[in-house]
């Protein structure tokens, strides 16, 4: 049976594969604004990734984005707590490995770098000190 995301590629005339078949895959739901013309008129899809739901997931953010590199286009930056109760806290202030996942998304050419968070304690504290982190990656 075809994964969600082998489906929609092929619903989208695309001609993709997952890298390891074995590994349950990553679905998204899809948008127009999603699906893009690629080199000699086929479509793909572009995915964002959420490096904190990878890593809560136990997957490695790096790797993700290294796996997917020519799809990714957009970031969901926030940051993994460091103690049990595994809860998203600003991009920098967790257990992330963040100047990996910018170098993994520049490698990928990813457009956009998404500061947010799901759960905030103060929202403009902790948008702001994620968007200082951030910029000082940017570099």
């Amino acid at each position: 049976m075809p994964s969600a995301l082998e489906h929609a590629e092929r619903s989208a005339g695309g001609q993709g594969s997952l890298e390891d078949e074995r590994r349950p895959p990553a679905t998204k739901h899809v948008h127009s604004s999603s699906i893009t013309r690629h080199r000699g008129g086929r479509f793909f899809l572009e995915i964002e990734v959420d490096v904190y739901w990878v890593s809560i997931g136990g997957g490695d953010p790096v790797a993700a984005i290294r796996a997917a590199r020519d799809r990714v286009r957009m970031l969901h930056m926030k940051d993994r707590a460091p103690d049990p109760t595994s809860r998203d806290v600003p991009a920098g202030s967790g257990v992330l490995d963040f100047p990996g996942i910018v170098d993994a998304g520049r490698a990928a050419r990813v457009h956009w770098y998404i500061a947010e968070l799901d759960d905030p304690v103060d929202e403009i504290a902790d948008i702001s000190a994620a968007v200082v982190y951030l910029e000082s990656l940017a570099g």
